[in-house]
């Protein structure tokens, strides 16, 4: 059965701060989603994303699947951490999906916005 390579919360705050500091380096109006950066930041580190039918669900892993990073569904948590990171720096607009089931909340596309200190 896969195991993670570390501990939990550690890896995915490390790497809710790597997608914070993308985001603050792209340009205002520029689409993208949170599954895409952890996808660029991983695929750099020589991750890949496969399906493991023993936990049932999707895994980063560098070794087929004995060990790995994160699994898809902790980029909620990932998601979480950076918009709560970026308060009051970036907003991370997903009006477009108003009103729409499109499916999980990190695949979706948002527009980066600076924050000029609006409350919404």
């Amino acid at each position: 059965m896969a195991r993670r390579e570390g501990n939990q919360r550690k890896i995915i705050k490390n790497l809710a701060i790597q997608v914070c500091n993308i985001i603050l380096l792209l340009e205002e109006g520029t689409e993208l989603s949170i599954s895409q950066i952890v996808a660029e930041i991983y695929k750099e580190q020589g991750y890949k994303l496969i399906y493991c039918d023993a936990r049932g669900e999707y895994i980063w892993t560098k070794d087929g699947g004995i060990t790995f990073a994160i699994e898809d569904f902790d980029q909620f948590e990932i998601l979480e951490i950076v918009e709560n990171e970026l308060k009051g720096k970036r907003d991370l607009d997903f009006s477009k999906h108003d009103d729409m089931e499109e499916g999980l909340p990190y695949h979706l596309e948002f527009v980066i916005r600076k924050n000029h200190g609006l409350i919404y």
